[in-house]
This record gives structure tokens, C-alpha cells and sequence, in this order.
């Protein structure tokens, strides 16, 4: 069984734009299918939002892992690291806010 650690890609790797999410300084990032991202929680009150696809959601300092469907939103609690996992057979697309 793979892991998320076994498909972390670095941020840079992946396409992000800004303004398809509706905050100020919200990014969208496209996560390639069954792949994952690591970020940085940076900001205050930091979220994580699925736009279309299934994705798996673990943070530093957190045992819970959250599964977001499309259209559900997470707030990520502390400081450290988040991963993001591509649950699904298909290019995956997030909304975050306050990770880079």
C-alpha cells in the first residue's frame, strides 16, 4: 500500500492560480491524480477546500486525517505542515488559504 509521504510533491511542482477561489489570498492548486502536496500552514485561520475531486487531509500535530468531498472545506488548527492527497483517478483541484 502507498502512502502520501510516497507521492509528495513539492508545491513549486504544481499549477496554482489565484482568484478561481472566492478569498483575497486564497490559491488554487491541481494535484495530479493519486499524488499529494505539502505545504506550510503560514497564516491565521488556515483552510483547505475541495473544488472537484476527493482528497485526504493530515496535519503536524493532528492524529485525525479528514477525507473532503467536493465542495467541503476544512480549517486547518496550529502550526507545521499539511498534506494533501489526490483521492481520485483524475486531475484534483484545491482552494487554500494562509499555506504556502
Amino acid at each position: 500500500m502507498q502512502t502520501a509521504s510516497s507521492h509528495l510533491i513539492t508545491p513549486k511542482v504544481l499549477a496554482k492560480t489565484p482568484h478561481r477561489c472566492s478569498a483575497r489570498d486564497a490559491m488554487t492548486w491541481s494535484i495530479a491524480p493519486r499524488h499529494a502536496m505539502s505545504a506550510k500552514v503560514a497564516g491565521s485561520a488556515p483552510s483547505v477546500k475541495a473544488l472537484d475531486g476527493t482528497v485526504w487531509v493530515t496535519q503536524t500535530g493532528d492524529i485525525r486525517d479528514y477525507i473532503l468531498h467536493p465542495g467541503e472545506r476544512i480549517v486547518l488548527s496550529g502550526r507545521g505542515r499539511v498534506a494533501i492527497q489526490a483521492m481520485d483517478n483524475l486531475q484534483t483541484t484545491i482552494c487554500t488559504e494562509g499555506l504556502e
